[in-house]
């Protein structure tokens, strides 16, 4: 996962993040978490978010608010809540996008994007990232590269 500091801005303290990493949601497979090659967007991000990684969503997508072009940004620092949408990443690499339902006995429960239910021992997992917003496509600004002129 790519994490990337980000700037401030004077006029209102929200910060800009550029976006480095994608999620591939496609029906019937794997999900797929890939750093792009180079970032041709960005987001705002709040002040208050500690530790923010953007995910940009490819393949063929689900319904609002999981929909290609779509943004998501996860809060790697936030402790998970019941009904919070996190990734869940396990320790062998597999990857569970769903809603935190609970936690008993070190086993975290997950509605998944699928609608099923899925069991996870907290000990395999590697890491959580806790959706913390959504973006529309419109929402993402674009990254212009600087071209200087020598005259």
């Amino acid at each position: 996962l790519v994490t990337e500091t980000t700037s401030v801005t004077n006029e209102n303290g929200y910060r800009i993040l550029n976006i480095k990493n994608s999620i591939k949601i496609q029906r019937g497979h794997d999900l797929e978490i890939s750093e792009l090659p180079t970032a041709k967007s960005s987001i705002f991000v709040s002040p208050s978010i500690g530790s923010p990684i953007a995910f940009e969503i490819t393949g063929s997508g689900y319904a609002k608010p999981f929909k290609v072009g779509f943004v998501f940004l996860c809060d790697a620092s936030k402790v998970i809540e019941p009904g919070d949408d996190a990734i869940f990443i396990n320790v062998n690499g597999e990857i569970i996008l769903g809603e935190f339902l609970f936690e008993r006995d070190g086993i975290y429960d997950v509605e998944t994007l699928e609608g099923s239910r899925s069991s996870i021992d907290k000990n395999s997992l590697k890491n959580i990232l806790p959706i913390v917003a959504f973006y529309p496509a419109s929402q993402k600004q674009p990254i212009v590269p600087w071209v200087l002129i020598w005259l």
